[in-house]
């Protein structure tokens, strides 16, 4: 059976390509010739299960997946062996439940969080918060920055994040945090 609802994908420099198919809670990883390597997690709500896999990233010795919504947690899992495995609980923060992470070169996670769209907030202008966060230690995290439109493309390079001008002139509103 394959999956059809494909929320993110991640390439290494060596050619190995990493898919996150929501609809069967797993990340499939392929080589340059499209022959599948090997799967990671299940659907469920326990350590190395996802709910709601939305996003992925794959370094040359571990594979991340992140399981967002209200009980978000990241798993990582070793590249070589699926079985093992660790999960780390994302902290929780006031700016809602996280909905996509990005690895970034100094080994924290950029996550961005967004509270849900209800009849409560209808009418309020949606910003989505982004925070830096340490999954191993003591889980520390730090605000990095607000942006009140939900478009935005975030570029990884030189051990950071800077975030892109919108396509077709659209504009973003960012606001430092904290």
């Amino acid at each position: 059976m394959q999956g059809t609802f494909i929320t993110d994908l991640d390439v290494t420099e060596d050619g190995f390509i990493a898919v996150a198919i929501n609809d069967l809670a797993k990340i499939q990883v392929y080589n340059i010739d499209g022959e599948l390597k090997n799967e990671f997690g299940r659907g469920g709500r326990g350590p190395g299960d996802f709910r709601n896999l939305m996003s992925i990233e794959l370094t040359d010795s571990l594979v991340f997946g992140m399981d967002s919504g209200p009980s978000g947690r990241i798993n990582a899992f070793q590249r070589t062996n699926p079985e093992k495995y660790q999960t780390f609980q994302i902290p929780r923060s006031t700016n809602g439940s996280p909905v996509r992470m990005w690895l970034l070169d100094t080994g924290l996670f950029l996550v961005e969080f967004r509270h849900a769209f209800n009849n409560r907030n209808i009418n309020e202008e949606l910003k989505s918060t982004y925070e830096l966060i340490s999954i191993t230690g003591n889980g520390e995290k730090y605000f990095a920055f607000d942006n009140k439109m939900n478009e935005m493309f975030i570029n990884q390079s030189n051990g950071g994040f800077s975030v892109s001008s919108m396509a077709f002139g659209r504009q973003n509103f960012i606001v430092l945090a904290g």
